[in-house]
């Protein structure tokens, strides 16, 4: 099923689209203008969503803490499919895992690609691995967000939160993972 996902902002047209379904404040769904009767709302399958962990490591070049993040994911009840867009060559790859990272501040928000928009999975067996980096320079608390869809909708999202502090004995960037 492909869908336009828009804000209901004045003046948007959208007397091209076949239906459109609103989320009213209250929670309500609303579809051709009237409210949706159960059997209206699209519900996702019922089955178990991809398994997700994750754990954090840092290594530091200078004054750059580099933040490497591992993500092993498990397929369960449909195939996992999560796609940044096409790479430098045009190729779609699946990526497996979205990743972002938040704080200090929140002008510090990150979406951390894969350079080339080329993922870095490793398959072995059932277990999917998937790493991704980002070098920090400030000290902080942080929060990495990792999530993952199967095929038929079901996410799984892992926060990692750790903080990134200045060691004083060596003056430079660590990491602390936070449990």
């Amino acid at each position: 099923m492909t869908f336009d996902l828009l804000w209901d902002l004045p003046g948007i047209n959208v007397s091209d689209y076949r239906d459109v379904i609103r989320i009213g404040e209250d929670g309500q769904v609303h579809s051709r203008g009237k409210v949706a009767s159960p059997a209206a709302i699209r519900m996702r399958p019922d089955g178990t969503p991809p398994e997700l962990t994750v754990s954090v490591t840092a290594s530091v070049e200078a004054d750059v803490l580099e933040l490497r993040a591992t993500a092993h994911v498990v397929e369960k009840a449909a195939p996992i499919y999560y796609t940044l867009g096409a790479d430098t060559e045009g190729v779609y790859h699946n990526a497996r895992v979205a990743w972002e990272l938040y704080g200090p501040g929140e002008e510090d928000y990150v979406s951390i690609r894969p350079e080339n928009l080329k993922p870095r999975v490793r398959v072995t067996g059932d277990v999917d691995e998937v790493e991704a980096s980002t070098a920090l320079t400030r000290p902080g608390k942080y929060r990495l967000r990792a999530s993952t869809v199967d095929l038929a909708g079901r996410t799984t999202v892992v926060w990692t939160p750790f903080e990134v502090a200045m060691d004083s004995r060596t003056k430079r960037l660590g990491v602390r993972q936070n449990e």
